[in-house]
């Protein structure tokens, strides 16, 4: 059981316990509860049950983060703050309609590295010589490139693929 240590433990440990009902990612699901959901709180002096997104809701956020159809980043920062705006409407729609989904579109993630590497050869040759922390370059670029939204697991299997095939240039 979630332990929290404001006046209103108990309506938090509630909060909590409802959204796990939804979800099985229990600590992604506490880590939402204790981050974002009790700083918006708090930042408010208000008390969790002035809380506008329903648990329920909470828990479909943490189940399209674990789907891989947002990213936590974007679901922390642009996601989350449009479910407060909007609490009737599911994470799913929201994402939908503000073009937050991740791209699962390899096409356009090699469209990003290739970029990318014609813009650094000189890091495309050290890399290759063994310098692997400029994948981080890479990703960045990729990254901006797709405005956040191409999945980083994807993403980094298809950015050290390309990085890594000599005949690549």
């Amino acid at each position: 059981m979630m332990q929290a240590s404001q006046p209103d433990d108990k309506a938090t440990v509630l909060y909590y316990e409802a959204v796990i009902a939804r979800t099985t990612n229990y600590k992604s699901a506490a880590n939402w509860v204790m981050g974002d959901v009790r700083s918006w709180i708090n930042e408010r002096g208000l008390e969790m049950n002035a809380m506008p997104i329903r648990p329920e809701r909470l828990a479909e956020l943490v189940d399209l983060i674990d789907a891989g159809t947002v990213n936590h980043t974007i679901a922390s920062q642009r996601l989350f703050p449009l479910m407060l705006e909007h609490p009737a409407q599911s994470p799913q729609e929201l994402a939908q309609q503000h073009d937050l989904l991740q791209q699962r579109d390899e096409g356009a993630v090699e469209a990003a590295t290739r970029a990318a590497m014609e813009r650094y050869p000189e890091k495309v040759v050290a890399y290759r010589q063994g310098n692997k922390g400029l994948l981080g370059l890479f990703m960045g670029e990729v990254m901006k490139a797709t405005k956040g939204k191409a999945d980083p697991r994807q993403a980094n299997e298809v950015v050290r693929r390309i990085l890594e095939n000599e005949n690549d240039q």
